[in-house]
């Protein structure tokens, strides 16, 4: 999930700018008089480089974070108690995570790939920032949850030994079996960290072509990401329960969902394919319509195929328009909105944790408590505890590992 990284430290501190930058323009624009000798030499290679000025922020795209979040968790524990016509929508709120990956895609991109103009890329910075970004708190929301994992599943054996040492590696996202054992939200991080590996070979890949060529690579990428799923529905019979997890949570089918954020932040870089500030603020105030329209056929359809990508390029557009039109209302700039964007890294990992410690506090017998009322309170108390975290545990240590980052620090020339 996360996002947006140091990245987050862009977007977590804030987000994206669209002020002139220091990067080759697109092959059409190479009639134009260059900005310095520097960007003159590299107009024929892309920058995988490390920020030379830090970019300016923009809040909404932090602020929209939070948003995503409560998503999915509307999705996984608000159900019961939403209104008829809204339902459709808390259906497919785990489609937030589909937004966190683009999200994490463009704010990369935009941060170590846009800026600079040497075609260099420290790759010992970029892990230990990622690092830093996302495994403390992961590791923190596995130690809250491990007596829950151990109470579910006593008496031990050595399959949930193996089970706990996947999920501490994050690798569990690649076994089905464990998918779901241990903070089960948790899934996501794995994904994270393969796209972060995969991160300088993609860009730098997608950085070489042309704009048209890279959407072509790109709609290729979703071809191959929801052909599977299509073709498992199509099959007479139900899909087995090991396959759909395979299809559903597979990093390599959400690859292409990290690659639409990497290519959305490649227009807004080239300026060649962008819409106006108009047409993105009408973007944007059509959205939450359309997604509550789209919600309903979407909710009677597999999320086998649902969560395949198909929404990867809307949300791309929305992230770009964002970008592109920098709302600065205090609904997406103002300081509460980007606080709890900041903390939405925190919301969704202990979303399980907290949910699940609430209902065995108040569980009378063995009924599982119910109700609105429950459900905003364990709102409250999951918003304020993620807000915690993020200010007391998050960020501290996120400085100090970063701060630290010299013993392993490699500056190495990519092709």
């Amino acid at each position: 999930m996360n996002d947006s990284e140091d990245a987050t430290a862009t977007v977590v501190d804030s987000a994206t700018d669209t002020t002139p930058l220091s990067i080759p323009r697109s092959e059409a624009s190479k009639s134009e008089p260059p900005a310095n000798a520097a960007s003159e030499t590299t107009l024929s290679t892309p920058e995988l480089a490390p920020r030379r000025a830090r970019p300016q922020p923009i809040p909404a795209l932090t602020s929209v974070r939070f948003l995503a979040a409560m998503w999915v968790v509307w999705f996984h524990y608000g159900q019961g108690v939403t209104p008829a016509p809204l339902l459709p929508l808390a259906k497919i709120g785990y489609l937030g995570v589909t937004f966190f990956f683009v999200l994490s895609g463009f704010i990369l991109t935009y941060t170590y790939v846009l800026p600079g103009s040497d075609g260099s890329f420290e790759r010992g910075s970029f892990a230990v920032a990622r690092v830093a970004r996302i495994v403390p708190l992961f590791l923190l929301s596995l130690a809250v949850s491990f007596p829950l994992f151990v109470s579910l599943r006593l008496p031990l054996d050595v399959g949930d030994l193996w089970v706990a040492v996947a999920t501490v590696l994050a690798i569990h996202v690649w076994i089905p079996s464990a998918l779901f054992a241990w903070n089960y939200p948790s899934w996501s991080i794995g994904s994270e960290l393969f796209f972060y590996l995969l991160f300088p070979f993609l860009a730098m890949v997608l950085w070489r072509l042309r704009t048209g060529s890279a959407l072509i690579v790109y709609a290729g990428l979703l071809t191959l990401s929801t052909a599977p799923s299509l073709a498992a529905e199509s099959r007479a019979g139900d899909v087995s329960e090991w396959l759909g997890d395979v299809l559903v949570y597979n990093p390599l089918l959400h690859l292409q969902e990290f690659a639409a954020g990497i290519l959305a932040a490649m227009l807004f870089s080239r300026r060649d394919v962008l819409p106006g500030s108009r047409t993105a603020r009408l973007i944007l105030c059509l959205s939450p319509p359309v997604i509550l329209a789209i919600s309903f056929p979407l909710s009677n359809i597999s999320r086998i195929i649902v969560q395949s990508g198909l929404l990867a390029p809307f949300f791309a557009l929305l992230i770009l328009c964002l970008a592109v039109s920098k709302p600065r209302t205090r609904l997406l700039a103002g300081r509460i909105p980007v606080l709890l964007g900041a903390a939405s890294y925190a919301i969704y990992l202990f979303q399980a944790p907290v949910w699940d410690y609430m209902s065995r506090i108040i569980r009378q017998g063995n009924q599982e408590p119910q109700g609105t009322g429950f459900f905003f309170a364990y709102v409250v108390v999951l918003v304020m505890a993620s807000v915690v975290l993020h200010l007391r545990f998050e960020e501290p240590v996120r400085r100090q590992l970063r701060a630290r980052r010299p013993w392993i620090r490699m500056r190495l020339l990519l092709p």
